[in-house]
């Protein structure tokens, strides 16, 4: 068990990686010339005693030619699981960080001011204000829109002020007008009876 502080840089343990897999090559390289110069040699005579010599070293040179094929593929292994151990480490490095980076860019985030202080938290726009949200489920007073404009009176037509109740003007007989309210004088009614000026005049 690792008790103390410890580094690794990926990119270093891929490269070590790599010089191990060169390694492992050059010594499987070096197997195989050894099986071709083993097999090639037959250093024992014809005889009884050599042919049993022959039987004993062959047996042996087999079993330490296999060994050393071994030793060379497991130092190929060791090297490609270093390789893969240092991807893996990087890959992991950049998921972390985006998800720390992707923090800032969920839904409803605010990005922070350039220049700002840090601790501070950024205010949120208003409702009407340019990128403010308006609507409903907002979470707070939503934006009512402006009421329309009333329209423009006709010409001549007089508009009362506002908190004064209109009524009906005069009828046409209280103003001297007649129907259809003419703006010329209007007759007096005919008496049925002599007035009191009529009896003065002697009519």
């Amino acid at each position: 068990m690792v008790t103390g502080r410890l580094r690794l840089d990926p990119d270093r343990v891929a490269d070590a990686g790599r010089d191990l897999a060169a390694i492992a090559g050059r010594i499987a390289d070096d197997v195989t010339s050894l099986e071709a110069a083993v097999g090639g040699a037959h250093p024992w005579g014809a005889d009884e005693t050599s042919s049993v010599f022959a039987l004993a070293y062959r047996a042996v040179a087999e079993t330490a030619l296999d060994a050393m094929a071994s030793y060379a593929e497991q130092v190929g292994y060791a090297a490609a699981a270093l390789v893969m151990q240092a991807r893996s480490v990087a890959a992991a490095d950049a998921e972390a960080a985006s998800s720390l980076y992707a923090v800032s860019g969920l839904p409803g985030a605010t990005p922070p001011v350039p220049g700002a202080d840090p601790t501070t938290p950024t205010p949120a726009p208003a409702p009407n204000a340019p990128g403010g949200v308006t609507g409903e489920n907002t979470g707070g007073s939503s934006a009512h829109p402006a009421p329309a404009p009333a329209p423009a009176p006709a010409p001549g037509v007089l508009t009362p002020a506002p908190g004064t109740v209109s009524s009906p003007g005069p009828a046409p007989s209280a103003t001297g007008l007649t129907a259809p309210y003419s703006s010329g004088p209007t007759s007096a009614p005919a008496s049925s009876g002599a007035g009191p000026a009529a009896a003065r005049s002697g009519v």
